[in-house]
């Protein structure tokens, strides 16, 4: 299989790989979609540097770089999808980073990042209670208030911890205690959401409930094979 201009396989890897948000498997499937499109990649070949960038410790995305330009121009082009990969967005980062340190003395700032982190946690509990609610019957609400009573313990400790960071460590800013105890009252509530999903799924077989909702679950086959017997 034909291989990319050393030039051009620069430019495609700066532009795919520091086009996207959040996950690095996103820059790799739209690189991979571009080196396929072009005839310079295919499943095959792609799975094998997935596979390499999986194995090998560190970034993915940058494992799976350094594997994809060694492939077509060995250290060269390790090297220059590495740099390619990872110093665009490294300095919009940094100017990003550089920016809000310095608007982060204005009190406006500060109290929008407040509003923003109050938001998040809010966003969090109300997507939590979506999946919860639907399972809260019964015996259940017993086993669920407790829970929730154990998330809030969790969340007051996590706050604790975070005002003492923010005591001890001044640099350490009292929004980001605030941040630490949101972030550990979504963990909670994912937590709570998971385990009573799970319960309703494969526990409790003595509990009648609806046929509608068993009805997406893997024991609607079993559930209506046993009241047909």
């Amino acid at each position: 299989m034909s291989r990319p201009p050393l030039t051009l396989f620069a430019w495609l890897v700066a532009r795919d790989a520091n086009k996207t948000i959040g996950s690095g498997m996103a820059s790799i499937e739209l690189l991979r979609r571009t080196l396929e499109r072009r005839g310079w990649l295919d499943d095959r070949e792609h799975g094998v540097l997935n596979a390499v960038a999986r194995f090998t410790p560190g970034t993915n995305v940058l494992a799976y770089l350094a594997a994809l330009g060694w492939s077509y121009w060995r250290a060269a082009g390790a090297v220059i999808a590495v740099i390619g990969g990872s110093l665009p967005g490294s300095a919009v980062v940094t100017a990003l980073t550089a920016t809000a340190a310095s608007l982060d003395r204005w009190r406006p700032v500060r109290a929008a990042l407040a509003l923003a982190t109050l938001v998040a946690g809010g966003l969090v509990i109300v997507n939590a209670w979506s999946l919860v609610r639907p399972h809260i019957r019964g015996p259940r609400l017993t086993w669920t208030l407790t829970s929730i009573a154990l998330a809030g313990l969790l969340f007051a400790i996590g706050l604790g911890v975070g005002c003492l960071l923010h005591r001890f460590i001044p640099t350490i800013d009292l929004g980001m205690a605030t941040l630490i105890g949101v972030v550990t009252l979504g963990g909670c509530f994912l937590w709570l959401s998971r385990i009573s999903t799970l319960e309703a799924l494969y526990g409790h077989d003595d509990i009648e409930l609806p046929d509608s909702m068993w009805s997406t679950t893997p024991q609607a086959e079993l559930r209506s094979v046993r009241r047909k017997r």
